[in-house]
């Protein structure tokens, strides 16, 4: 367990596969000043539950994700 002692945004970057398993996680920016926090970003990421899968004229298709993920320690 990590102690979330910074502020700030951290913008994640992920595939969601046409399985709906997320893969290829990674930080893209951290605002917080602490780089554990993007590893408990991406431990949390990687444990999510499968996604819906984007699809095209009926054919799944793999697409890359960006999120931002907001924290605010008080």
């Amino acid at each position: 367990m990590i102690s979330l002692s910074a502020n700030g945004r951290v913008y994640m970057q992920f595939f969601v596969e046409i399985d709906g398993s997320i893969t290829h996680i990674s930080t893209m920016k951290n605002n917080t000043g602490c780089d554990q926090i993007s590893i408990e970003c991406i431990r949390v990421l990687s444990s999510m539950p499968k996604w819906i899968p984007a699809e095209e004229n009926g054919i799944k298709k793999r697409v890359a994700c960006r999120i931002p993920i907001n924290l605010k320690y008080e």
